[in-house]
Parts: C-alpha cells; sequence; structure tokens
C-alpha cells in the first residue's frame, strides 16, 4: 500500500494574527492616556523639586551672609537645575 505523506501545517492561521492585532491595538488605547497624564504629573513634580532647592540654597546662602561666612563654601557653588529653572 501506498501511503500518502501528509505534511504538517505550522504557523498562525490569517484570523488568529487579526485577533492578536486587534488585541494589542485595544490594550494599547487603554494605556496611551495614562502615559500623557503621567508626563504631565513629572513635569509638575520637578517644578516641584527645582522650587523647594532654590529657596533651599537661597535660605542657606541668607543664613550664611547673615553670620558672616562665604556662601559659595558653606552652601556649595554648584547650580542645580532639575526643571529649566535657574538661580
Amino acid at each position: 500500500m501506498i501511503r500518502k505523506i501528509e505534511k504538517k501545517k505550522s504557523g498562525f492561521t490569517l484570523v488568529e494574527l487579526i485577533v492578536v492585532i486587534v488585541v494589542i491595538g485595544l490594550l494599547a488605547a487603554m494605556a496611551l492616556p495614562k502615559f500623557g497624564t503621567m508626563t504631565e504629573e513629572a513635569k509638575k513634580s520637578t517644578n516641584a523639586m527645582s522650587t523647594s532647592a532654590q529657596q533651599s540654597r537661597n535660605e542657606c546662602r541668607a543664613s550664611a551672609n547673615g553670620a558672616g561666612k562665604n556662601a559659595d563654601t558653606l552652601c556649595g557653588a554648584e547650580t542645580l537645575n532639575y526643571g529649566g529653572n535657574s538661580s
């Protein structure tokens, strides 16, 4: 008897691939708005950090100057820049 040799079919069908792409698209559509708000929150946080650092530097310099000491040596001469605000 002659047997037919059947080839095993492997891979995904077009329908399966389309379903996976649609599911990934839906998940991305739900996640993108959250990333937008996270960016805004990060900018606000960075600006608040910059303002706080600048206030701390100003207070240190004021207390050093009031005590008759060199503010650059005591408080540090470097300028921190977190959010685009410069001192």
